[in-house]
C-alpha cells in the first residue's frame, strides 16, 4: 500500500459518546447525587445551562478511574470493526479536558485496553484540521467543523438524545438498526477516489 492510499483510506473515530459510553456513566453518577427535590436529568448536554449540574459533572470526571472504567458502546464498535474489515486505517480523535489530570492517561489506557496498543490516537481540542475520509462522532459542532474542511468527507453520527434532530446531507444518523446500510456506504466511500464527490442515498 502506498502512502497516498494509506492517507486516503483513513477513518476517524471519536471516543466519548461514540466508542466509550461517557453519557451512561455520567448520568448514573449524577442520579446518585440528585437531591430529592430535583428533576431527573434526561438530556446530559442540555443540563450544561444549569451551573450546579455542570460543576457536578466537572467534579465527577476528575475522579481517578472515571475514564478508564467507561463501558464500550457495542454499536460504535460494530462500525469501527466494519471499517477495519473493509480496509480502512483507523485513528481515534478525542479531547483531553482541561484541568482533568487523569483524563489523558486514562483515555490512552482505555484505547489500549479496548482497541489495542497499535491503534493511533490524537488527544486534541481541534478536530477540523485532521484529514480522513470519514468521521464517526456524536457531537454536531465537531461534525460541522470537520465537514467545513472536508466537504467530500462522510460523517456518521451515533444518535443520542442531544443530537437526534441533527441533519446534514453528508452525515448518516446511526442508531444500530441501520448497520448494513452504514457498511454499504463505507464500502462505497472506501472505493471512492479523494477528488470524487460522495453522494448519499437515504433509506
Amino acid at each position: 500500500m502506498t502512502i497516498v492510499e494509506e492517507t486516503e483510506n483513513l477513518a476517524l473515530f471519536d471516543l466519548d459518546g461514540s466508542l466509550a459510553n461517557y453519557d451512561k456513566a455520567m448520568m448514573a453518577a449524577l442520579e446518585l447525587l440528585r437531591s430529592p427535590g430535583e428533576e431527573p436529568i434526561t438530556d446530559l448536554w442540555a443540563s450544561e445551562s444549569m451551573p450546579w449540574i455542570k460543576n457536578r459533572k466537572d467534579a465527577l470526571s476528575r475522579i481517578p478511574g472515571y475514564w478508564i472504567n467507561l463501558e464500550p458502546i457495542p454499536e460504535g464498535f460494530a462500525v469501527y470493526n466494519a471499517a477495519i474489515e473493509i480496509g480502512f486505517r483507523t485513528m481515534v480523535l478525542t479531547q483531553c479536558p482541561a484541568k482533568k489530570y487523569y483524563a489523558a492517561k486514562e483515555k490512552i489506557e482505555w484505547i489500549h485496553k479496548h482497541l489495542g496498543e497499535d491503534v493511533p490516537f490524537d488527544l486534541t481540542r481541534e478536530k477540523k484540521g485532521r484529514y480522513g475520509k470519514l468521521l464517526y462522532d456524536d457531537y454536531p459542532d465537531y461534525m460541522d467543523q470537520w465537514l467545513s474542511k472536508r466537504p467530500r468527507g462522510l460523517g456518521i453520527m451515533p444518535v443520542n438524545e442531544s443530537n437526534k434532530n441533527y441533519r446534514h446531507t453528508k452525515v448518516i444518523s446511526y442508531d444500530g438498526t441501520n448497520l448494513e446500510y452504514v457498511k454499504a456506504v463505507l464500502r462505497n466511500v472506501y472505493n471512492t477516489k479523494q477528488n470524487k464527490q460522495l453522494e448519499l442515498t437515504y433509506v
